[in-house]
């Protein structure tokens, strides 16, 4: 787009998801009452990975890194293969390839309706909570 027009110009530069957020909680300080000397830690959790980084505010909205950046394959994309395996479990291999080989759709309709019912409102404060599933539907 001519944005760049030189090769090693500094108009383009690359930073990791957690970078990203920590340099925009700097730039949003007052809105989230940070200020200088305050600690604060990133946690991105996205559908791969789980992403962690702690920051301090320094002197001149500066940022320094308390801990060295750290993830993990653990995202909510796992989250949902163990719902899965679960499923293989209780109601055995075969069906669940029944499944997903003849009706495709119903099967992800089947992890969708797990995330938004289960997944997403889990706090893990209630050690009560469940979720059941019609498999008739």
């Amino acid at each position: 787009a001519g944005l760049i027009g030189e090769r090693n110009s500094e108009k383009l530069q690359f930073t990791t998801e957690p970078e990203a957020a920590a340099i925009h909680c700097r730039d949003s300080l007052g809105e989230h009452n940070l200020t200088c000397g305050t600690t604060f830690m990133i946690v991105d959790c996205g559908g791969g990975t789980v992403d962690l980084t702690t920051r301090k505010v320094l002197p001149g909205n500066k940022l320094g890194e308390v801990t060295e950046r750290a993830g993990d394959f653990c995202g909510s994309s796992f989250v949902d293969g163990e719902f899965i395996k679960h499923l293989r479990r209780e109601l055995g291999n075969e069906a669940i390839d029944l499944l997903r080989d003849n009706f495709y759709g119903q099967m992800q309709y089947l992890v969708q309706s797990f995330c938004q019912n289960a997944k997403i409102p889990f706090t893990g404060d209630d050690r009560d909570f469940y979720y059941e599933i019609n498999l008739e539907e």
